[in-house]
């Protein structure tokens, strides 16, 4: 006998689908809720190449990685919810990785226009830096034009390379480049005598200069350079927007960990200079040209004056004497003026001299600088400082001084 009725004959099925149903929607709503705490922390980890450039960023003896820039990391990661994976390596080989998006961000980088090809950077910028020549002992390197047939040593694909070729061309000299991997190997090679002398920032020498001995800082200073951030292009736009945000407030605020970052990996705050740097960005070596000027004309004055009471006033003597004196003034003006690097001279008064390239390099037409004192370009939390080291000087109880200098910009920066 058969059951035709349609109640008993379909429950049993419909049920059995409801409950398939019901499993399949819970597990994976499991599966949801598990996946998204290893969702959220994959797009929340950012790789970060890290190189040896003490001290704005460098890994030190324990393998940790140190420095301006990443503290500055480390600060905006924590308010940002980011996992930093930090990716060793050499200068190369992590703008390389950065380029083939092999890592996410790179710190403690310059902008150029053809790095702006291939990545984004940030707007703020947390340093200023520029290239500096040492020279090893002995080497006859005083001006860019003695760097004529010498052997340079420089980092491989620095921006700083890049510069040096350029103002090499701008004076038609024929100068070699070794190219090494790391700034350390550009000193080394300086001190071994393997290279005549070798480029390398500023910053970094001041750590590096006392590890060797048969080395020199000289007054040929060029390419100064914002130090920004980058990410591959096109790519990451929230970490720049995370880290310019950031990094503005950082900057705005007296009393932010930035400044005392700042003390600590630079010490520009110090009252005492604790790394040597040279005085006023080439004015120790302007002051020595000019000393030395002065100093040959108040000799020949002598001469002439002692000539003179001796040959009975030859004026001829004198009057050509003062042609020679008056043509090597002419001769210390035009070099100084011409210069394709900035030059400055300060006198006791505090009144600035500068050239062209210096005047452009902080934002200034010449005729702007005239009459402003040192004191009016620099910021005011380092004047106190500064005046504690020049003050033995203008007493005359030393000679020269060696210490980090900033300037401040037409734009405050």
């Amino acid at each position: 006998m058969t059951n035709d009725n349609p109640r008993y004959r379909f429950e049993p099925d419909a049920r059995t689908h409801r409950a398939r149903w019901l499993v399949t929607l819970l597990t994976l709503a499991v599966l949801a809720v598990l996946a998204q705490p290893l969702r959220a922390q994959t797009d929340n980890v950012v790789r970060v190449g890290v190189y040896n450039f003490e001290p704005l960023v460098f890994v030190d003896k324990e393998g940790a990685p140190k420095g301006l820039y990443l503290d500055a990391l480390e600060y905006v990661a924590a308010r940002e919810g980011w996992q930093i994976e930090y990716v060793p390596g050499t200068w190369a080989e992590n703008l390389s990785r950065l380029e083939a998006s092999e890592i996410d961000l790179l710190p403690s980088i310059g902008y150029t226009e053809a790095r702006a090809e291939k990545l984004d950077f940030t707007r703020e910028h947390l340093f200023l830096d520029w290239a500096i020549v040492y020279r090893g002992k002995g080497q006859p390197i005083e001006t860019v034009l003695d760097l004529e047939g010498k052997t340079i040593a420089a980092l491989k694909g620095s921006i700083y390379t890049e510069g040096l070729t350029r103002l090499l061309n701008q004076f038609d000299l024929h100068s070699p480049i070794v190219e090494m991997n790391q700034y350390t190997e550009v000193l080394a090679a300086v001190d071994r005598g393997e290279v005549d002398a070798g480029i390398i920032t500023k910053v970094y020498g001041l750590v590096l200069e006392g590890r060797y001995s048969q080395i020199e800082a000289t007054d040929i200073f060029f390419s100064p350079v914002k130090i920004l951030f980058a990410v591959p292009k096109g790519q990451h736009p929230q970490i720049l927007d995370a880290l310019d945000r950031n990094f503005a407030a950082l900057k705005a605020d007296e009393n932010s960990p930035y400044h005392t970052w700042l003390d600590k990996w630079i010490g520009i705050y110090q009252a005492k200079p604790v790394l040597p740097v040279t005085f006023l960005w080439g004015f120790a070596g302007a002051l020595v040209l000019l000393g030395f000027l002065l100093g040959f004309a108040i000799l020949l004055r002598r001469q002439v004056a002692q000539r003179t009471r001796e040959l009975e006033a030859d004026i001829t003597a004198r009057t050509r004497t003062e042609e020679l004196l008056r043509e090597s003034e002419r001769k210390f003006r035009d070099v100084f003026e011409s210069a394709n690097v900035g030059k400055s001279i300060t006198l006791p008064t505090g009144q600035v001299s500068v050239n062209r390239a210096f005047a452009d390099w902080l934002g200034y037409s010449q005729e702007e600088l005239t009459d402003k004192t040192w004191q009016e370009l620099t910021p005011p939390e380092d004047i106190t400082a500064i005046e504690a080291i020049i003050a033995p000087i203008l007493k005359g109880d030393r000679e020269s001084a060696r210490f980090v200098k900033r300037y401040v910009h037409r734009d405050g920066s």
